[in-house]
């Protein structure tokens, strides 16, 4: 079996992943998904989307720990 991990947060995310985990979807592709919890970030603040930084929060992405994201 191929070992992938994937960064899971919120359940709004992450639930279709876990149903795949549990209906065996993975497994019957030949994959092991390992599941690392995303790490909470501080923001700057700002309501203004322009000023957001859209990799904020996918640390574990940026740090190469995970290999998906759920971009």
């Amino acid at each position: 079996m191929k070992t992938v991990s994937n960064e899971i947060s919120i359940v709004s995310y992450s639930l279709p992943w876990f149903v795949a985990r549990d209906e065996g979807f993975f497994e019957s592709e030949g994959l092991n998904v390992e599941f690392i919890r995303a790490k909470k970030t501080q923001g700057n603040g700002s309501t203004d989307p322009s000023t957001k930084d859209p990799i904020l929060g996918h640390i574990a992405f940026d740090e190469g720990k995970v290999s998906l994201y759920r971009a």
